[in-house]
């Protein structure tokens, strides 16, 4: 990412062996435009197992599309530990399907969401991140919008 890009967000990869992959995505405590500023680094969400093997093409596909500043997810990219610097439309989307795919049981229907989660507009995607982020049910609206859309 260039100098200039501000990293708000970090996805981190902490398996534990090959067999148990696990991500977790990071706010930092920088200034946001649209995101609500942390004062420490904070877990805003984690993924493991059928989520995240369900969810694992939409999370390449946002960190491609990384505020212009795309970063390569190669298919054994979670077998080691790795951190991922994160923009903040990328950040907010990743924090969109992690809060998604704990309410959901399909590993289809986290696919579908995710990959609607990727192909949002910027304005939709800033709108739906404050609702999970400033409302209990948000998330719940969230995945109802998406199912019925």
């Amino acid at each position: 990412m260039p100098a200039d890009a501000v990293t708000l967000f970090e996805l981190r990869s902490l398996p534990e062996g090959r067999a148990k992959q696990r991500v977790f995505l990071l706010q930092l405590p920088h200034r946001a435009e649209f995101a609500k500023v942390v004062e420490v680094p904070t877990t805003v969400g984690r993924l493991d197992g059928t989520s995240l093997a369900a969810t694992r093409p939409s999370i390449a596909a946002i960190l491609q599309n990384n505020n212009g500043h795309g970063v390569n997810v190669a298919d054994d990219a979670f077998t080691e530990d790795r951190v991922y610097p994160v923009g903040e439309d990328a950040g907010m989307r990743l924090h969109l399907l992690f809060e998604a795919a704990q309410i959901m049981r399909s590993p289809e229907k986290m696919q579908q969401v995710g990959a609607a989660i990727a192909a949002m507009e910027p304005y939709d995607v800033t709108y739906w991140h404050k609702k999970i982020t400033q409302d209990k049910q948000g998330p719940k609206r969230f995945v109802t919008f998406l199912s019925e859309g």
